[in-house]
C-alpha cells in the first residue's frame, strides 16, 4: 500500500488550515484503497452515469430558461470554450508533440 504524506507544517498552507506540526504528520492519502462509489443504503437515489448528466442538462435549461442574465453568460463562456478548443486543436494538428520533447512519459512509475 502506498502511503503520501503531506509535509507542510510551516508556511501558508499551515497557516491558512491552522495545521501543526504534530497534525500534519498524520495526515495521509492511501493511494491503493479505492473510493467510495456506492451510494449509501439509506440514500433514496443517485446521480451518476447517465442520471447525472440528465439532471444536469436540465438544470442548465432551466437557467436559461428562468434567468435572463444567465443566458448572456452561458454564451459567452461558450464561445469561448469553442474558440480555446479550436485553438488548442489547430495547434496539436500543426505541432504535434514529438517522443524526444516530453521528458517524463510515465510519472506515476506505472508500466
Amino acid at each position: 500500500m502506498s502511503v503520501v504524506s503531506f509535509q507542510f507544517s510551516e508556511g501558508p498552507l499551515a497557516r491558512a488550515f491552522s495545521i501543526g506540526r504534530a497534525e500534519c504528520a498524520k495526515r495521509k492519502i492511501l493511494l491503493d484503497e479505492p473510493m467510495e462509489t456506492e451510494s449509501k443504503p439509506g440514500s433514496p437515489f443517485s446521480l451518476k452515469g447517465r442520471m447525472g448528466l440528465i439532471v444536469a442538462v436540465a438544470v442548465v435549461v432551466l437557467l436559461l430558461v428562468w434567468l435572463p442574465g444567465y443566458r448572456l453568460f452561458f454564451l459567452i463562456s461558450l464561445g469561448i470554450g469553442v474558440v480555446v478548443a479550436g485553438i488548442l486543436y489547430l495547434w496539436n494538428k500543426y505541432r504535434p508533440v514529438k517522443e524526444a520533447e516530453s521528458e517524463n512519459k510515465k510519472p506515476l512509475g506505472l508500466e
